[in-house]
């Protein structure tokens, strides 16, 4: 019996994936595996040059981009495995570290539900891995330079709690997130991690961290542009606000970016000209969807959403 599916996503990227599957199978040997590759419509021979490799491989081809969270789903869908990794392509395992995680999470308690471990550069620098915010209109303040200004030097003593794990190594028994379900289709690309994550807090279970396993992150996807990344982003964030906090929750979290808006604005004349540039660039590309923005706002999903993302 399969013990573990990992799961890898693939856009264009066989060489990260090459990569990555070799670095799996030298590093992996203590467990029953299966390696499944959703490709999203590759136009690089990905097909190819990866199976011709590692003809083990359980290949799947979509026949469009059906984005990060949809292509994982179907893996997921697909998969045989007791214990499911999601794993982006541009990873690197190192130090046996699949194994040392599968049989860590083996011993958690029933109420854990997703984890990830330490991610690193190639340097050995860290990366952030967990996230304490998700969904936080109080993340959104601290974008605000006058508000930034007052809570910089307060210092919390409150203790904080994973709120979101880093979707580039995620790993879950199968049985203990079915009621749950995985990503949500209605997500492209970016924030997806954080839903699901938010969903299972909701539920009841914990998220984890294992700070004492490494693995090493490229964050060298696919190639797209800075501009297409960034809208991604902000289309992703206001439609991750809708699904936790509704309609008025994104009304909020559009009217605290004005605010933000009209704060820095009349602040950033203290700051350096680069910082200026960003901003109204930024500013541009936000301001610039708001007609998506409301659309999702409105959107009852009763149906499926039309994948949102910026073409």
């Amino acid at each position: 019996m399969v013990e573990l599916s990992i799961i890898l996503v693939n856009f264009n990227t066989a060489a990260h994936t090459i990569n990555c599957i070799d670095s799996i199978i030298k590093q992996t040997h203590q467990i029953n595996y299966e390696i499944i590759v959703v490709d999203n419509a590759s136009s690089d021979n990905s097909f190819d040059l990866i199976t011709t490799k590692f003809q083990q491989v359980v290949w799947i081809q979509n026949k469009t981009n059906e984005g990060f969270g949809r292509a994982n789903n179907v893996g997921i869908q697909k998969s045989r495995g007791r214990y499911i990794l999601l794993l982006n392509s541009d990873t690197l395992i190192i130090d046996q570290a699949i194994e040392k995680a599968l049989e860590k999470y083996k011993h958690e308690k029933n109420n854990v539900g997703l984890v990830t471990c330490h991610l690193v550069n190639l340097d050995g620098s860290s990366q952030n891995s967990i996230f304490f915010y998700n969904a936080s209109f109080r993340e959104i303040l601290n974008n605000n330079l006058l508000f930034d200004f007052f809570t910089r030097k307060i210092k919390s003593t409150r203790i904080k709690t994973i709120k979101a794990l880093h979707g580039a190594f995620l790993l879950f028994k199968r049985s203990r997130l079915e009621s749950v379900g995985y990503f949500d289709p209605d997500f492209f690309l970016y924030a997806e991690e954080f839903e699901w994550c938010f969903r299972v807090r909701k539920s009841g279970l914990a998220l984890k961290y294992y700070d004492d396993i490494k693995v090493i992150h490229l964050e060298e996807g696919s190639s797209i542009s800075k501009e297409w990344n960034i809208k991604q982003r902000y289309l992703s964030g206001s439609l991750l606000f809708k699904k936790a906090h509704g309609t008025l929750g994104l009304c909020l979290y559009l009217m605290l970016n004005f605010i933000n808006l009209i704060t820095n604005v009349l602040l950033m004349w203290k700051l350096d000209s680069a910082y200026r540039s960003d901003f109204i660039r930024s500013q541009k590309y936000f301001w610039g969807l708001s007609g998506k923005f409301l659309t999702i706002a409105f959107n009852t999903f009763k149906k499926p959403l039309k994948l949102t993302h910026i073409k």
